[in-house]
């Protein structure tokens, strides 16, 4: 899964259905939930993830106070969020 930082966040979300990914590494679901989202085979909606330690300015910026957690955004929204580790058909369900 492509891993985005702060300045490449924006242009990244600005248009389309884009899901990130909110995790660090040391986070046990997060690496479950990241394999998981690698299964998954969709085109609508690109994925990436966001390493909350190398990106606290984000983390902070959309309020993540424990991790995984994933958003989705459309067109440089949010749309909805989750949190916690959920399976392949869930994330099928959050994504339509």
């Amino acid at each position: 899964m492509k891993i985005i930082n702060k300045e490449q966040f924006g242009d990244f979300v600005s248009s389309g259905r884009k899901v990130i990914q909110f995790s660090a590494n040391w986070c046990g679901p997060c690496r479950v939930l990241t394999k998981t989202i690698e299964n998954i085979e969709t085109d609508k909606v690109e994925f990436a993830k966001v390493d909350i330690d190398g990106s606290r300015d984000l983390a902070v910026e959309f309020n993540i106070r424990a991790v995984p957690v994933v958003i989705l955004f459309e067109d440089g929204k949010e749309s909805k969020r989750f949190i916690g580790n959920k399976s392949q058909n869930d994330i099928l369900q959050f994504i339509k």
